[in-house]
């Protein structure tokens, strides 16, 4: 009931992060939230919840950025491990990937599936 009564920010329609965060950490599915905004970007999400605009799922590398640049947070502890989310790399033979890509390939080469 307590996390029922409060306001959140989200990124998506659905709650995919908040309802994943919850399942994950306090094993809480079918929650009924109310969602004030959805902003596509985890800073401006996390600029509404340093503003008192909501309760938001944030990476925690957003919120250090964000309290080094001043802002306030309250962290809620979750249980077990960090809930982490996978990232998909795929590209065409022969074309020149991104840097961002070309960044990733070179850091985790040893996640790095090669699809030939």
């Amino acid at each position: 009931a307590y996390y029922e009564s409060l306001d959140y920010i989200e990124y998506q329609e659905g709650e995919p992060i908040l309802r994943n965060w919850f399942g994950h950490h306090l094993n809480h599915r079918g929650l009924e939230l109310t969602v004030r905004a959805f902003v596509a970007d985890t800073k401006g999400v996390g600029r509404l919840v340093a503003n008192n605009l909501g309760v938001g799922v944030i990476p925690s590398h957003v919120v250090d950025k964000l309290e080094r640049e001043g802002l306030k947070f309250h962290r809620f502890k979750g249980g077990g491990t960090p809930l982490k989310n996978g990232i998909s790399l795929a590209w065409l033979e022969g074309r020149t990937l991104s840097g961002p890509a070309q960044a990733a390939m070179k850091e985790f080469p040893a996640l790095i599936k090669s699809l030939t």
